[in-house]
């Protein structure tokens, strides 16, 4: 078929190790035209040949003799072969609704979906539905469930408890899209996919503005002095008529200053006493009313940051839904080239001038910390090595989700010939060079052949200088191993290749090159890892975004089908579409 004949060149990069399938698609190539009316006999027939034999083949767990045409059986690149066994659940299966993902923590990017009346059981136990391996989580942790009366969570008496939003989960507790659990070391979301529901949202609303809180009311203290003219006023009245008339009987006229001065004072005082309750009556209300504002302006830029960033696991759930949030950040956009590196307690943006008493430094619970690869520079990942890789196959699940392959390449450069820690970039179309090729090295060779290349492209655009518009495409290079490259080498990529839109990220156990421009060092579970660059201040606590082979290599399959379409102008504005070979 058409279809195939396009996809099998590509193909062949990605079934390195697996020269059998390759050898048999590439028969079939050869004995038919390549139409959607080839039999799908013909590849069993081809298969079997090449040493596979069960109980039937299957391509993304469909059953190739439930279809008499390949056309039917939608065979694409990024299609998985198996033979015998019950088909797996793949990415296609994950239905429209709810479902719950783990969005930062060891395994992150595994989801469920919910049903209804069908509780999830999350934990580390075998009995757990949603089974993480998580040190910090419990056999069964906690409990989410969909009801027609909502989202619910409850512990399950775990050991370190659950957290939902920044608060203790004491009782079952009613939730909502997009908060967000801390369980053990993970964090974790419930989200929703429908038909309706996948548009790309980029022309945001400004902000809530909580406004300038009140100002508290002045002192007003009492002023017990009478003006001197009414003070003196009874006294020359008394002495003037007694002198004129003689009669001394004026003079107790006199008598009447203090009464009237009495009088005044007390009139003040209650007057006084009425202005103050009503200040501190409208100064509370002011507050009040300001500390909600403010909260309500918090609670959104918190939503915001977590929408606009959806790094982690929440890319993950968008390749494998193939959400049309796939490839949306543009050049001109300014979080272009940002991946999520981890999540924690951030600084508000959201901060007053001038605070009332009782205004501490604002951090918000449960948000993404995103790392500028264009505007900083290159990132240092220090750890145990297993855990490091895991963080950076995130990074790139990231960027390959949100970003096109038209607009960023991915290089990888490893030791690892076995594969199995990045062989999900082989389906990424941003590691496609050619068509039979990846912008993958795992030997000495290879490493210095694609080192020559990179070294080529930041010298090229060194000649041109840089114009008023971004360099594209943006090279993101991978180093799994600071030792994999010399010294010299190793600091012209990361501090020279930058301005060219050559960026690096190292992968170490302990060793920060020179040239990285910020840091994230993954540290134990229970303290979190903590991450400081040269334009941020350190910050610590965070529970980074760590993904599993099987997880990256799922999104990625999702992704490897796609392909850029032309662009567009939408509302008068740039956007992205996909389209699928």
């Amino acid at each position: 078929m058409d279809n195939l004949l396009h996809v099998v060149p590509s193909w062949l990069a990605g079934l390195e190790g697996l020269d059998a399938v390759a050898q048999a698609l590439l028969a079939i190539r050869e004995s038919f035209e390549g139409t959607d009316a080839t039999l799908t006999d013909a590849l069993a027939t081809e298969l079997r040949a090449a040493g596979f034999a069960g109980a039937g083949v299957r391509v993304d767990g469909r059953a190739l003799d439930s279809v008499a045409t390949l056309g039917e059986l939608g065979i694409v690149h990024g299609s998985q072969l198996t033979t015998g066994g019950e088909p797996a659940v793949g990415s296609d299966d994950i239905p429209n609704g709810y479902a719950v993902v783990v969005v930062a923590g060891p395994e992150s990017g595994l989801l469920i979906p919910l049903v209804t009346g069908r509780p999830v059981v999350v934990g580390r136990g075998s009995g757990a539905e949603l089974r993480i391996d998580d040190p910090l989580l419990s056999l069964r942790h906690c409990v989410i469930e969909l009801s027609k009366d909502g989202l619910t969570v409850a512990d399950l008496g775990s050991t370190n408890g659950t957290v939902c939003e920044g608060g203790p989960v004491t009782e079952p507790f009613l939730i909502t899209i997009g908060s967000h659990l801390e369980v053990g070391s993970s964090l974790l979301a419930v989200v929703v996919v429908e038909d309706g529901d996948r548009a790309i949202l980029r022309d945001l609303d400004p902000l809530p503005d909580p406004g300038s809180p009140p100002q508290k009311p002045a002192e007003n203290p009492m002023v017990f002095r009478l003006a001197w003219w009414r003070a003196l006023l009874p006294l020359i009245t008394g002495a003037g008529f007694a002198a004129m008339t003689g009669r001394w009987i004026f003079l107790v006229i006199i008598a009447v200053t203090p009464l009237v001065m009495t009088i005044d004072i007390f009139r003040r005082r209650q007057a006084r006493d009425r202005a103050e309750v009503e200040q501190t009556r409208r100064y509370e209300a002011d507050l009040a009313d300001y500390w909600t504002r403010l909260a309500d302006a918090r609670r959104a830029e918190k939503m915001r940051r977590r929408h606009q960033t959806s790094g982690g696991g929440i890319a993950a759930w968008h390749a494998r839904v193939r959400h049309r949030r796939v490839w949306e950040r543009l050049p001109d956009y300014p979080d272009f080239g940002e991946v999520t590196i981890a999540y924690g307690r951030l600084a508000s943006t959201i901060s007053p001038e001038s605070s009332p008493i009782g205004e501490t430094p604002a951090r918000l619970w449960g948000v993404p910390l995103g790392f500028p690869l264009l505007g900083t520079g290159s990132l240092a990942v220090t750890g145990p090595v297993h855990r490091a890789r895991a963080a950076v196959r995130s990074m790139l699940i990231d960027l390959g989700t949100h970003h096109s392959p038209t607009d960023v390449k991915v290089w990888v450069l490893t030791a690892d010939r076995a594969g199995s820690e990045w062989d999900f970039a082989r389906w990424l179309p941003h590691t496609h060079w050619g068509s039979h090729a990846n912008r993958l090295a795992s030997s000495g060779p290879d490493r210095s052949r694609l080192v020559k290349e990179l070294k080529q492209v930041t010298d090229s655009r060194a000649e041109l200088g840089r114009g008023e518009t971004r360099t594209l495409p943006v090279h993101i290079v991978v180093i799994d191993g600071t030792d994999l490259l010399g010294p010299a080498e190793l600091a012209d990529l990361l501090d020279r290749g930058p301005p060219h839109a050559v960026v690096g990220i190292t992968i170490d156990e302990i060793t920060v090159p020179e040239g990285a421009s910020g840091t994230l060092a993954i540290g134990d579970p229970v303290a979190g890892s903590r991450f400081e660059s040269r334009d941020q201040p350190l910050v610590e606590g965070l529970v980074p975004c760590e993904m599993t082979p099987a997880v990256a290599d799922e999104a990625a399959r999702r992704l490897a089908p796609l392909r850029p379409a032309a662009r567009q102008e939408r509302l008068g504005r740039p956007t992205s579409s996909t389209s699928s070979t």
